[in-house]
């Protein structure tokens, strides 16, 4: 995988979030709340790190809605961030309904780069849309 500027951006944009937070220590398990929006969850997903390289570390994001009781996520993303060289990628895209789920690195050694862009080009326009929201001002 090649870093691109997209990687480095959206890695800005985690940091206005304050995912990443001015000491450049990482949010886990957080809860970010904006006022008519869904809200927005972090977490580490340990199985991630040092899946990239050996500085990296993996988490997710996702909106969680309830539909009949159960607990929807839409969408869901799982990202790996490079603290040490300030970039973030994309891992994989999930959403519940309708049910979808792709994966950059879907096994080992395989690698999809045209979905690695796109689901780049995604993470950048939704966490542009989170900032816009206002999210990252407030966290549980």
């Amino acid at each position: 995988m090649k870093i691109r500027k997209i990687h480095t951006d959206n890695y800005q944009r985690l940091q206005t979030l304050n995912i990443i937070q001015l000491d450049f220590t990482l949010r886990t398990h957080a809860k970010s709340i904006s006022s008519g929006y869904m809200d927005l969850i972090i977490e580490e997903r340990t199985h991630l790190d040092q899946f990239l390289s050996p500085e990296t570390k993996g988490y997710s994001l996702a909106h969680y809605f309830v539909q009949n009781g159960d607990m929807c996520s839409d969408p869901f993303m799982q990202i790996h961030i490079n603290n040490e060289n300030q970039w973030v990628a994309a891992h994989s895209f999930q959403q519940d309904l309708p049910p979808f789920h792709s994966e950059v690195f879907p096994e080992p050694k395989m690698y999809k780069p045209a979905l690695e862009k796109e689901l780049n080009q995604f993470l950048s326009d939704w966490l542009q849309n989170l900032i816009d929201q206002d999210h990252g001002k407030h966290w549980e």
